[in-house]
């Protein structure tokens, strides 16, 4: 559900994205904004599935004794532990704090990056190593360069006029409705959040926003859906494939599972959360 700005890659695009049309995410307006649909989606996500895909092996007598032995195992906190939970800790403080300290989510977890490294919880032959973490910077950076282009050359813009027809004359509820429904499932042509974000959140913000929907409320709702929507398919986003790939749940289960759950929160998302933002005043 990435409830925290800083949870997917993805997100800080999101936020300059909406930055460029005027609109200030923070890594607290995002929490906020998402703590009670996302709670409310947790809380059904483990009831639905169960009932959709009821799971082969129900009983775990000896799971609880197994977990432990396994902590007796791993003793109690050493050094870098602490380190590792202290330097967490102060980063999400710098994080939630960051815009009024004038400090960025990226300069903060450099810091943090910096503290672990001189402490010597990692060592640069580990940052080396984390060929994942490379992987998203690499591809990071090429998608925010390719969705400033698209906007500097008018590509957005006329892919918002385009799409924008189709929605003209509705109610702004209904034109909320239809936009976040549209941009949910256009992620079944996507293998990643991020991809789908850098084509397509620009042009459908400025859609919504046209069509007289509140832009920090717009910016919003388009930034939770871009989490969510990667539960339709077993290419959604990057942990989707490895999860896929252990072999535990076929193919048509899982895109059933997906799609049905894809409902459940598209309409806890447009009816508790719109409702929720709404009170916050996200929507105006």
């Amino acid at each position: 559900m990435h409830p925290f700005l800083t949870a997917m890659a993805g997100n800080p695009l999101v936020v300059k994205l909406a930055g460029d049309q005027g609109v200030d995410i923070t890594w607290a307006s995002w929490a906020i904004g998402s703590i009670v649909p996302g709670l409310i989606c947790l809380a059904l996500m483990p009831v639905l599935l169960y009932r959709i895909s009821p799971p082969q092996l129900r009983e775990t007598p000896k799971a609880v004794e197994m977990a432990k032995e396994k902590l007796h195992e791993f003793g109690s906190f050493k050094r870098d532990e602490w380190i590792m939970a202290g330097t967490f800790m102060v980063l999400l403080v710098f994080w939630v704090t960051g815009r009024y300290l004038g400090l960025s989510a990226s300069l903060v977890a450099l810091c943090g990056v910096c503290i672990l490294l001189l402490s010597g919880v990692l060592n640069w032959d580990e940052i080396k190593g984390d060929k994942g973490a490379w992987d998203t910077m690499i591809w990071f950076g090429a998608f925010v360069t390719m969705a400033h282009y698209l906007s500097e050359f008018g590509v957005v813009s006329y892919l918002s006029s385009f799409i924008s027809v189709w929605f003209e004359g509705l109610p702004v509820w209904l034109s909320l409705v239809s936009i976040s429904v549209v941009y949910y499932f256009a992620h079944y042509f996507f293998a990643s959040t991020t991809a789908q974000i850098s084509a397509m959140y620009a042009s459908f913000l400025i859609i919504m926003i046209s069509a007289g929907i509140h832009p920090a409320g717009a910016a919003l709702i388009l930034a939770y859906l871009s989490s969510n929507c990667a539960v339709v398919t077993h290419y959604g986003n990057g942990p989707s494939p490895i999860l896929f790939g252990a072999g535990y749940v076929p193919l048509t289960t899982w895109w059933k599972a997906g799609f049905l759950m894809s409902l459940v929160y598209l309409t806890i998302w447009l009816t508790v959360g719109t409702t929720w933002m709404k009170w916050l005043g996200y929507f105006g």
